[in-house]
């Protein structure tokens, strides 16, 4: 990866700052896969109880993914900060809540970063990272937690990636436009 970037900045009169960005859309990407990976080794291996730490390892990439994701929401828009919305994830019964801000709150968020400064990607379907929300509340409802665990794995797939595409998408803008005229994150900020 480094030499990738080397070589790019090479070719091109690309700053340090851009490089940077460039970067992080690379580590998007690899987060995304790496979680993906340990996630499709670990679900069918946690039938047989092995499977579990690999599934634990898969969330703290999704939750680095998020992290991240959070970095690039402005302060005047940001409803809390990515320390908190990664962390209160792991408070028992408040995270059920939480869930609804670090996920949904987190949506509405790239969205509004994606309308103000007219990014070229699709917007994150609101109503399905809600339905991802209220399918984690049966999680802790014993017996329906085995059939809302099934369900809401499809839909938490599909929010991660439609949450990491956005972000790729504001940092590519941010590549493009030099960092002007546009809605800046704390990533952003000199």
């Amino acid at each position: 990866m480094q030499n990738e970037i080397t070589e790019l900045q090479n070719k091109t009169d690309i700053g340090e700052r851009d490089l940077e960005r460039y970067y992080l859309i690379k580590k998007f990407d690899s987060w995304f896969r790496i979680w993906w990976i340990l996630f499709l080794i670990g679900f069918p291996l946690s039938i047989v109880l092995i499977g579990f730490p690999i599934l634990i390892i898969a969330h703290i990439f999704s939750l680095i993914l998020i992290y991240n994701l959070w970095k690039l929401i402005p302060l005047e828009i940001r409803e809390t900060t990515p320390g908190r919305a990664v962390g209160f994830t792991f408070i028992p019964f408040f995270n059920i809540y939480w869930y609804f801000v670090a996920f949904l709150s987190l949506a509405k968020s790239l969205n509004v970063v994606i309308d103000k400064n007219q990014v070229r990607t699709n917007r994150i379907d609101e109503g399905f990272v809600l339905t991802f929300c209220i399918l984690f509340i049966f999680h802790f409802i014993p017996y329906i937690n085995i059939l809302t665990s099934l369900v809401s794995i499809p839909f938490f797939i599909i929010t991660l990636k439609q949450m990491k595409n956005a972000g790729k998408a504001i940092v590519q803008q941010q590549i493009e436009t030099n960092g002007t005229g546009s809605v800046r994150g704390e990533m952003w900020s000199t």
